[in-house]
């Protein structure tokens, strides 16, 4: 994905960044209302914003189908989806890109929210952060390449507390991770 040139502030919440398909029920660019726009491998949609297609998020079943808004959000900007967005395609989204492109950003961003946050959190703020993979199984979401065996450990010991912290701070009335 290219970085935004979009700034994050200016999101229209109340649209849509990510179209995926939920267990393959989507699986071509007609789908999701989308036109190939000739010479680019970018789409369009009926309003003109420009699509480019990416493999989603695994829901059990492999990556979904579906395609990111172009330009691209930053990691302020999928954090903005991620926590305030209605949509749960920008919510999955937010959390799915931000672990991908940006983990350090996550890590350090989760870790302020932990901080700040000395109480438990609100079911609506606990269902969002439990779309972040890293958040329920404590594996290490940071980047491994070129960094020493004891960076990666303490990363990978950062997102164990982390998780810790989620699981002490998270609502336990969440019906459904989704």
């Amino acid at each position: 994905m290219m970085p935004i040139s979009k700034p994050w502030k200016m999101m229209n919440l109340d649209e849509k960044y990510f179209y995926a398909s939920f267990r393959y029920n989507k699986n071509s660019p007609e789908d999701f209302g989308l036109s190939p726009l000739p010479d680019t491998g970018l789409f369009v949609d009926s309003q003109g914003c420009q699509w480019k297609q990416e493999p989603m998020w695994d829901e059990g079943w492999g990556d979904e189908y579906g395609f990111v808004r172009q330009p691209a959000a930053d990691a302020k900007g999928l954090w903005k989806l991620l926590i305030e967005s209605p949509h749960y395609e920008n919510q999955r989204g937010g959390a799915e890109f931000l672990a991908r492109l940006y983990p350090e950003e996550l890590k350090a961003q989760l870790t302020s929210l932990f901080q700040r946050e000395k109480k438990k959190l609100g079911r609506d703020l606990s269902k969002r952060l439990a779309k972040i993979e890293s958040l329920k199984t404590g594996t290490n979401g940071s980047d491994v390449l070129g960094k020493s065996i004891a960076e990666i450990n303490k990363d990978h010991e950062d997102w164990k507390l982390l998780k810790q912290e989620f699981e002490k701070r998270r609502s336990k009335s969440l019906f459904r991770w989704r």
